[in-house]
């Protein structure tokens, strides 16, 4: 009976250990997503394509038509994400079966079956790059339409390109660590920074909205832990250990995905090169209008490379990403004062490559739980990213000689649509960051100085980060009292 008896509980471990295998960790993830796949399934269809490409151009054109309005108006890729639904079914009932190409390599059918799950979710990969706006064209705007340089139209294609689809492409080989770790659990949806500032000026509340976002996106707290967020490094520096580590346990998604091939590193450092070398040369040879050298885009890859790991984590499990659009200025503006476009591709450089992989790297989680091969799911990225950038660009340029006085307020009437508020910010910032420059707020020239030690007083923070809680709790109040009358000026 012992025998028996110690067989039956070594046959309920088993069984035990089993179901723990099959459960993924994250318990979100483990009531949502099915634990199947058919490899089977055809992804890379005919109507794929079609819809996917459709919605990645006609997001790109009405969010960049809308851009330069008074009230600009975003649409996101969650509409194209239920409007392709039906248009799926209807293609799947009314396309021809027939093959076309038959007997090449390049062999497909028209109509391979049912609409299914895994298309829809590469067209909602085109429709997110069709539905991100492109950073870039601030600098686009600002250059031609408020200092009233001279552009050619290649000019822009050469600095937007690569920032579509190169730097970003070497951290999602480090963020894709945090996917195997499970770490990347909180990241579906993200939060703007709240400003609550900003309903003082008006009432109108698309007004509001239209120059730094929604300041209602986040509540208080929320908003109030990115700014002290210095308190959770030593977290986010243990969770990059373990990302690192190779420690993480195989859930039963990883192993699904184990049947396709996954994406040669070498594929994500050919583009990284061949990208970072046209931005030098295109920087180089037409210096004379963008004013940033080569060591300031090597410079700018470095940060976006350094802090995009530890800012995906914070994003992951805080669900708020802090940007380094302010950080960056606030370095090229030292480093390479009283040069306005400079610091305007500097920081798009810097800030932008480091968005852009949180991102993707949302992306290929969604392709993970999905169960979408790697190889597709790249390829649906990249395509997108080439057709989004040309069509932004083509309608921004359109935009530019079809509107007069576009985004000029000293000679647009006052009931104008076309004051273009977004990028009024982004010429002034600059103004502020690059003409004038932080030495004359923060440095010896200006009257924030003391702010400075407001670095020192967060690397005091994180020194003591091992004190008992009560020390480290009065640590931190007196370290967030003295840097907040570090605000003050100082005569």
């Amino acid at each position: 009976m012992a025998v028996e008896q110690s067989e039956v509980e070594a046959t309920v471990e088993m069984k035990a250990g089993e179901e723990e295998e099959e459960q993924c960790p994250v318990k979100q993830v483990e009531l949502t997503v099915p634990k199947t796949d058919d490899p089977n399934m055809p992804v890379l269809t005919f109507r794929m394509w079609v819809l996917g490409l459709a919605s990645c151009v006609i997001l790109a054109i009405v969010n960049q038509f809308f851009w330069y309005r008074t009230q600009p108006m975003v649409i996101t890729s969650i509409s194209a994400q239920i409007a392709v639904v039906p248009l799926g079914h209807l293609m799947a009932k009314t396309l021809p079966k027939r093959m076309m190409f038959q007997g090449t390599k390049w062999e497909f059918s028209l109509n391979p079956g049912p609409f299914n799950v895994k298309e829809h979710v590469l067209i909602t990969i085109f429709a997110n790059a069709g539905a991100g706006t492109v950073y870039a064209t601030h600098v686009l705007s600002a250059v031609k339409l408020f200092y009233k340089r001279q552009l050619t139209f290649f000019l822009p294609c050469f600095l937007w390109l690569p920032l579509r689809i190169s730097f970003h492409h070497v951290n999602i080989c480090l963020l894709g660590l945090l996917v195997c770790s499970q770490i990347c659990s909180g990241s579906a949806t993200g939060f703007r920074h709240a400003r609550p500032w900003n309903w003082c000026f008006r009432f109108d509340w698309s007004t509001v909205a239209s120059y730094l976002g929604s300041p209602l996106a986040s509540p208080w707290f929320a908003t109030a832990n990115v700014a002290l967020g210095f308190c959770a490094i030593i977290e986010v520096w243990k969770q990059s250990k373990r990302a690192f580590g190779g420690k993480s346990k195989m859930d039963i998604h990883t192993r699904l995905m184990q049947k396709y091939k996954s994406v040669p590193s070498w594929w994500f450092l050919i583009i990284l090169i061949v990208n970072i070398a046209v931005v030098i040369i295109t920087c180089e040879y037409y210096n004379e209008t963008l004013q940033l050298r080569w060591w300031g885009v090597l410079l700018a890859c470095a940060i976006a490379l350094f802090f995009t790991l530890p800012i995906g984590i914070i994003y992951a499990t805080t669900n708020q990403a802090p940007g380094l659009n302010i950080i960056t200025e606030y370095i090229i503006g030292y480093i390479y004062p009283e040069r306005p476009v400079a610091n305007m591709c500097f920081k798009v450089y810097g800030y932008i490559s480091m968005i852009q992989a949180l991102t993707f790297i949302q992306d290929f989680k969604l392709g993970h739980y999905m169960k979408i091969p790697p190889r597709s799911m790249f390829m649906a990225q990249v395509v997108g990213s080439l057709v989004s950038v040309f069509v932004y660009l083509l309608t921004a340029w359109g935009m530019m000689g079809a509107i007069p006085n576009l985004c000029d307020r000293s000679k647009l009437p006052k009931d104008s649509p076309w004051k273009c508020p977004m990028d009024t910010v982004f010429f002034d910032a600059s103004v502020i960051w690059g003409l004038v420059g932080p030495r004359r707020i923060f440095g010896n020239l200006g009257e924030y100085g003391m702010i400075n030690w407001s670095f020192v007083g967060g690397a005091i923070a994180l020194s003591s980060s091992g004190l008992p809680t009560r020390l480290s709790q009065a640590r931190n109040g007196f370290v967030l009292s003295t840097c907040l009358c570090c605000l003050v000026p100082h005569q």
